[in-house]
């Protein structure tokens, strides 16, 4: 009956067919499966293939699911921290004092004492990069 229906109905007969067949379940391909995506924007970030290895060591080391999530993490991080936050001076005599019973500790004890001094004063004093952070010290 179908096919007397088609010869006569040509361009009906996926009409007919579909109307008369058993439906199976249906696929729905547009949806994406994966991760929730909730409803914050995307933004799409062009980064060096070593900078993505790092990224996935860091991942993998700190339960990150996704690389996403843990670039979210990443610069979460780094925003919280101020570069321009001051330690007061008691913090910094504490680990001025801490280093040096470090730095004496090790001290090659075949060296003079005036030759540890000086290698001690230029441990703790540190190179321009430090001696920049530590006149941010404040009260």
């Amino acid at each position: 009956m179908l096919q007397k229906l088609a010869r006569r109905f040509p361009l009906g007969s996926h009409f007919l067919v579909n109307q008369f067949m058993a439906r199976s379940a249906t696929v729905n391909r547009n949806r994406r499966s994966g991760h929730r995506t909730g409803t914050d924007p995307v933004t799409a970030v062009r980064l060096p293939r070593n900078i993505l290895g790092q990224i996935d060591r860091w991942r993998r080391e700190h339960g990150a699911k996704t690389r996403s999530e843990a670039i979210q993490r990443l610069v979460e991080q780094a925003l919280a921290t101020d570069p321009e936050r001051r330690i007061s001076r008691k913090a910094a005599a504490k680990a001025s004092e801490l280093a040096g019973r470090e730095i004496d500790r090790l001290a090659d004890p075949s060296a003079t004492k005036e030759e540890q001094a000086k290698r001690k004063r230029r441990l703790i004093k540190g190179p321009r990069e430090f001696r920049r952070a530590q006149r941010h010290v404040r009260d």
